[in-house]
């Protein structure tokens, strides 16, 4: 699942294949071939206009095969550029314009599209798409080169799993979780990549399981869980993280049955996004 702290794993040539002015004035115009004086190998081949590169240029890796091919215009990138690995198998296809990223870019995994990454003039702008072994694993907005907007996350079977909000680069807004059956089993709110405000957990007939409230990633507030006839069976308080007082656990009839000692920790707890229910980050 992916989250805020997931980002492209796009690779920018265009400074590796930006024109020495210095060192390429002087170069007639026509192809140049680099020759590796150990192996005899090419390690690129490449075409000038006027001291600056232009057409196309590829760059060899040790075993002799293309590791990236590229049109040149103006001594910058401008059109496709692919990159492969020793095998020679693609793991990336980009388009420039003036010497920037501008339009989709693929990044191949096993020869598989894993991650697809809109760019305008050099920024990633639009949704950038993510997947797994062909599988779609998440959708994540972007604005001016930073998420922002919407992230959507899809279980294995390309079902979405999760709906949340990102602005500025982090968690913000509301957040839902799904089952794989598709119903709703967590509404939560966050601020700054934290907690903030009400959570609800619901048992899968759709009665809330777990009522709580957060302030500054950690339980702030009142605590309450039910059954799954949505009768009340326990509350607490928690001030900053830490439970206030003793547990109120309560009967069908709802008539207080007993009250524990707050110093007893939780008998369970779940994980969601590196924070434990109960406040802690374990």
């Amino acid at each position: 699942m992916a989250d805020e702290n997931d980002s492209p794993e796009v690779v920018d040539v265009a400074a590796d294949l930006a024109n020495d002015p210095d060192a390429d004035a002087g170069v007639p115009d026509g192809e140049h071939v680099d020759i590796d004086a150990d192996t005899g190998q090419p390690r690129s081949r490449a075409n000038f206009l006027s001291g600056k590169l232009n057409g196309p240029y590829v760059e060899y890796g040790d075993s002799g095969t293309p590791v990236m091919t590229a049109t040149m215009k103006d001594g910058a990138p401008d059109g496709e550029v692919v990159l492969y690995d020793e095998a020679g198998v693609v793991t990336q296809r980009s388009n420039y314009k003036d010497g920037k990223l501008d339009g989709e870019t693929l990044l191949y995994t096993d020869g598989q599209v894993s991650q697809r990454v809109p760019y305008v003039d050099g920024r990633i702008q639009g949704t950038v798409s993510m997947y797994n072994q062909g599988i779609k694993s998440s959708d994540i907005e972007h604005r001016d080169g930073k998420a922002d907007g919407r992230l959507l996350n899809y279980d294995d079977k390309g079902d979405l799993s999760s709906e949340m909000e990102m602005r500025d680069g982090k968690l913000a807004g509301n957040a839902l979780f799904y089952d794989n059956e598709g119903r709703p089993i967590r509404q939560a709110q966050y601020e700054n990549d934290g907690l903030e405000g009400q959570s609800l957990d619901y048992w899968d007939n759709g009665e809330v399981r777990e009522y709580a409230s957060y302030q500054d990633n950690r339980l702030h507030g009142e605590q309450r869980q039910y059954d799954r006839d949505g009768r009340l069976k326990e509350r607490s308080f928690y001030n900053a993280g830490r439970r206030q007082g003793q547990p109120v656990r309560y009967d069908e009839e709802g008539n207080i049955v007993t009250e524990e000692d707050a110093s007893q920790p939780p008998a369970k707890r779940r994980r969601l996004f590196g924070l434990f229910d109960d406040g802690s980050e374990g």
